[in-house]
């Protein structure tokens, strides 16, 4: 008897995950330069466009109704790439090395004409992402993390019932 309720459980819970969306994406990240003052001098900050990719997770709160086009995403996503710092005052120099960036947020997913072939989607949220620096001139860079705001916006198109294509812009709002 334990062994039939154990089953009908399982087959219950892939029937719920089923009906939620599981999307793996490429992603490219493009960083807009910054100039402040750091470390005793004026200083340029830039990092190259870099790629890497993101796992998200939309758990749709109804199958049927008004709620049927909201739910709530959980996003993780990782780029390498790199930074640059240009010293504009004494002491003059130049100091490049490579960031391994990952990220985590929640949001708020927004979805439009579900039974269409193509679905506009907006997103919210808020999460943060934690930098990975590893070596670079004069020792170990370790760690930092940041709080970030999201919004994003894209669209949906199914391909098959369970398979599909995936494209938008995110924003992602963080202090510097």
């Amino acid at each position: 008897m334990n062994l039939r309720l154990v089953i009908i459980l399982l087959v219950a819970t892939i029937a719920a995950v089923a009906a939620d969306d599981i999307a793996v994406v490429g992603i490219v990240q493009v960083t807009h330069n910054a100039t402040g003052f750091g470390y005793g001098t004026l200083q340029t900050q830039s990092s190259p466009i870099s790629p890497g990719f993101s796992i998200e997770y939309r758990h749709w709160w109804s199958g049927e109704g008004a709620w049927s086009d909201r739910g709530l995403a959980i996003t993780y996503s990782v780029t390498r790439s790199g930074a640059g710092f240009v010293a504009l005052s004494p002491p003059y120099c130049v100091v490049k090395f490579g960031l391994n960036r990952h990220e985590f947020d929640v949001a708020y997913v927004h979805r439009f004409h579900i039974t269409s072939a193509l679905s506009p989607y907006i997103k919210a949220g808020a999460g943060g992402f934690i930098t990975n620096g590893g070596m670079a001139p004069g020792g170990v860079l370790g760690t930092d993390g940041q709080f970030d705001v999201v919004a994003e916006a894209g669209a949906d198109t199914r391909i098959t019932r369970h398979l599909g294509l995936r494209y938008g812009a995110t924003l992602h709002l963080f202090r510097a």
